[in-house]
């Protein structure tokens, strides 16, 4: 700076106490305040005869990066990994036999993230209990919308682990038929 005796100093790289330690250092050397220009992502400056103006602001932030895509990264992707990351994953699968209308395996549970398995046995019992409930209703009925059911297993596993440990995991019920 001293060197170049610049007319006007913008800290540009760090975090914001590294950019007032930068400004510091100007003001050190005799600049003017200003002439000392903190500036934020997004932030718009215009230099002109009459001086520096600051402009309208832009839209800035984070550029997310996953795998090859740049910036590909959708709102609901970003919301699932969230979930995914706080309250874990339980998979909820079984195999039926829709033109004998029985439960061929499971209901098995599968858990990651959410619990230890071995120390929650009887906990995931009973969740596979209300499957098995939710099945045997559906396997009477004439007809099946397995889309549903697989949506009313959701709902009974969240509403059941909510009130056993207020915690919400992401809930996917998977229905093989045969």
């Amino acid at each position: 700076m001293q060197l170049t005796k610049p007319q006007y100093l913008i800290p540009i790289h760090g975090e914001l106490r590294h950019l007032i330690k930068h400004a510091r250092l100007g003001r050190s050397l005799g600049m003017a305040d200003e002439r000392l220009l903190l500036a934020g992502n997004g932030d718009r400056l215009r230099f002109d005869a009459a001086g520096v103006h600051r402009l309208e602001q832009i839209e800035a932030g984070r550029i997310f990066v996953d795998g090859k895509g740049v910036g590909d990264v959708g709102k609901i992707v970003l919301r699932d990994r969230q979930h995914l990351a706080e309250d874990g994953l339980v998979l909820a699968v079984v195999a039926v036999d829709a033109k004998d209308r029985r439960i061929v395996s499971g209901p098995d549970l599968i858990s990651k993230g959410f619990i230890f398995e071995e120390e929650q046995t009887p906990m995931l019992e009973a969740a596979k209990e209300i499957i098995g409930e939710i099945l045997s209703r559906a396997l009477s009925e004439p007809t099946q919308d397995w889309l549903e059911i697989q949506v009313q297993i959701g709902k009974a596993l969240r509403k059941y682990f909510f009130k056993l440990l207020e915690r919400r995991p992401m809930i996917l019920p998977i229905i093989l038929t045969l």
